[in-house]
């Protein structure tokens, strides 16, 4: 390890890390605790592990964390350069389930939102938005989980009798038109890369 490294390394370990000053006080202490040096003191590393970060008085205070929870044991469903998508349960059913698309509010997402907003209404688009919220840090996009896994991915005997171009495969493709002329004419363009694997099995 050369000098360079070691004394950015000594800097790291002595100088506090510089905050935004628009940041609340919420925000900041959040951020500061989950910054501290020592290992043995960060937020989350005590008896009651991540429920600690889940207490702060950031996530009360938030819209979204005050009617979700975050499923943080299971992985991530995907992820992106400005968001991350989880899975997140309903606090008052303790049953429902969504997935959540968390996007920084570094990132406007709004055109999207509205997208997604203008799409429902077709029986063969699935009503995938249910709900938006935002806070000082992210934006929560609340979708509908689809569990049925992609099309093209389904080893079930509809989905084969589809690749061999049976009747239902007319089918699919009818109703992917149908839906594809309902966002045109809505003045929505769509991307040409439609196939089976952009599809959910029960979409159609």
């Amino acid at each position: 390890m050369g000098c360079g490294s070691s004394l950015n390394i000594r800097r790291i370990l002595k100088t506090r890390p510089p905050l935004p000053s628009d940041l609340s006080p919420e925000v900041r202490d959040l951020i500061s605790r989950l910054l501290v040096k020592d290992p043995r003191q960060w937020l989350g590393r005590g008896p009651r592990d991540a429920l600690e970060i889940k207490d702060h008085v950031f996530f009360k205070d938030s819209p979204f964390f005050q009617k979700y929870e975050l499923n943080l044991r299971d992985n991530i469903l995907g992820d992106g350069s400005f968001s991350v998508c989880r899975e997140c349960v309903q606090k008052s059913s303790g049953q429902q389930h969504f997935p959540v698309e968390i996007v920084s509010r570094r990132l406007d997402c709004q055109q999207e939102i509205n997208l997604l907003w203008a799409c429902q209404g077709h029986s063969n688009i699935v009503n995938n938005l249910h709900e938006v919220f935002h806070d000082e840090a992210h934006t929560y996009i609340v979708m509908q989980l689809l569990g049925g896994g992609e099309l093209a991915a389904s080893e079930d005997q509809e989905t084969r009798e589809v690749h061999r171009g049976s009747p239902r495969a007319s089918v699919v493709v009818r109703n992917l038109v149908s839906a594809v002329h309902y966002v045109h004419r809505k003045s929505i363009s769509v991307h040409g890369d439609l196939k089976p694997d952009r599809g959910e099995k029960g979409w159609c």
